[in-house]
């Protein structure tokens, strides 16, 4: 079993902080005096708890007379309590609890393990804390793919969530100055501290819709590849990336494969640094064109030469259930026209048909196993079934597509979309659209794939409480999206 969160992480803020927390595993934790513990009992649900036990015991620390210990299993010869019921606990000693049934402690925190929240509480001294606990069913997630824009690299302008103190991004100060404000994030720092994340970029990791040796106005420039060469060193400092991705010269190797045993391939892709300029470009003035034939040019490309090639061999060979591919960009087509014109984003891959065409024939040509494309960018869910032919309804189903909504990107969001209707109606290979915040929770078995949009009705309103908006299951071999 594999669970993922994915998310367009751009923005978090204190102020949907509880609404979140049913992922982050937090809600309201209270310092309270040692005699009010009691008091406290009746505010926890029955359950909160859940697969965990916690024990107090005796003589862990030298000067300490005790601490809560949560455990994986009901530890032998050690009394234990669960739920609510820990509030009304007696202090006698307890034996101790075996090391390997123990979650670590850390002196005076309350941080994340694998699992759930720990902490530790002196019961010699008032106040005590007493942990949130709050363990959402089925746990935490196994890995967080961030797919994308973690900064913004404009001025200060004037969102309610989140103001940049600073100036736009152009050296490798900016840059640095952007990402540690954003670390500074409680929210960010705990998304962070929750499980490990898998990243790849998109445009605002170094500015607005760039695409290789391109900025946004679409005539390269000497000042252009200094201010590239300087975000990719502070990507390369603030993301957890491996060695093998240092930046060289003018560029940085971002594109790489991971793999969860014989479950789960991970193709994590660049779909920025190698591409061709966006089709029709204007000068950046739009990046929808009606009818555009610049983007059907089998010449184009958003992967560049070497990395297709890389992502066709791994996909070819990969063996496993499910083969992820983590990218930025909306991959399926998105007409947002009514009636017999067709219009189409370039930055995405529909500008960039030829490439996305390649994968898809690299699909059922070699019967590639149930492929699923995690997406960002957009600020909004959608839920998409990837054809052998989006011009033709009734391909085959060949994959299948998630894209994540921004986590406060955009505010509050809405439970519509603009143009919401003439998207679906004239792509009915896209199931789903909502524009609220949130992200993605995915769950994966050899037998299935279990898809949760998350959403929240506000991001601005602190106690805000998630839910889940959609499910969906795909089984395995059988790529379709089932509404569950």
């Amino acid at each position: 079993m594999l669970r993922i969160a994915s998310a367009n992480v751009n923005g978090i803020r204190a102020a949907h902080r509880r609404g979140f927390g049913d992922w982050l595993a937090t809600r309201g934790c209270d310092v309270i005096a040692l005699q009010e513990v009691r008091a406290q009992a009746s505010k926890l649900p029955d359950g909160a708890f859940g697969d965990f036990h916690v024990a107090l015991e005796t003589g862990t620390l030298p000067g300490r007379n005790g601490v809560a210990v949560l455990t994986r299993r009901p530890p032998v010869a050690v009394r234990t309590w669960s739920g609510a019921a820990l509030l009304g606990a007696p202090d006698e000693a307890l034996t101790s609890i075996p090391a390997e049934d123990r979650v670590p402690l850390a002196r005076g925190l309350s941080r994340f393990v694998a699992e759930g929240r720990y902490l530790e509480v002196d019961l010699a001294d008032a106040p005590v804390t007493i942990a949130c606990l709050y363990l959402p069913k089925g746990g935490l997630p196994d890995l967080v793919f961030a797919l994308g824009d973690y900064i913004y690299e404009g001025g200060p302008g004037s969102s309610t969530i989140r103001k940049h103190p600073h100036r736009l991004c152009t050296t490798l100060e900016d840059y640095r100055l952007r990402y540690a404000t954003y670390k500074t994030d409680p929210d960010l720092q705990e998304l962070h501290a929750t499980a490990p994340w898998i990243v790849t970029w998109d445009d605002h990791e170094i500015q607005d819709n760039w695409a290789g040796v391109h900025p946004k106005n679409g005539v390269p420039t000497d000042a252009w590849m200094a201010r590239r060469i300087a975000a990719q060193q502070a990507y390369y400092e603030n993301m957890p990336l491996r060695r093998s991705s240092a930046p060289v010269g003018s560029s940085i190797q971002l594109f790489r494969r991971l793999h969860w045993g014989d479950l789960a391939t991970f193709h994590v892709l660049d779909t920025r640094q190698y591409r061709d300029l966006q089709a029709c470009h204007d000068g950046g003035k739009t990046w929808w064109f009606t009818d555009c034939a610049e983007q059907e040019d089998p010449e184009r490309t958003i992967l560049g030469a070497d990395q297709m090639q890389w992502l066709q061999d791994g996909m070819i060979e990969a063996g496993t259930t499910w083969q992820l591919l983590a990218q930025s960009v909306f991959f399926a087509k998105r007409d947002n026209a009514p009636g017999p014109t067709t219009t189409l984003g370039s930055d995405g891959w529909d500008g960039y048909r030829a490439d996305r065409d390649q994968i898809v024939r690299t699909w059922d040509e070699h019967q590639v196993a149930t492929p699923v494309v995690l997406t960002g960018d957009v600020h909004v869910h959608f839920a998409n079934e990837l054809k052998a032919d989006f011009w033709e309804p009734d391909s085959s189903t060949l994959g299948v597509e998630l894209v994540t909504t921004a986590v406060t990107s955009g505010g509050d969001g809405s439970d519509k979309a603009k143009g919401e209707d003439d998207v679906l109606a004239e792509n009915p290979h896209i199931k789903y659209i909502k524009s609220r915040r949130g992200y993605v929770l995915s769950e994966y078995s050899t037998e299935e794939l279990k898809v949760e949009y998350k959403t929240l009705d506000a991001v601005t309103v602190p106690g805000a409480e998630i839910q889940v908006d959609r499910t969906y299951v795909v089984p395995a071999g059988a790529p379709a999206l089932h509404q569950a």
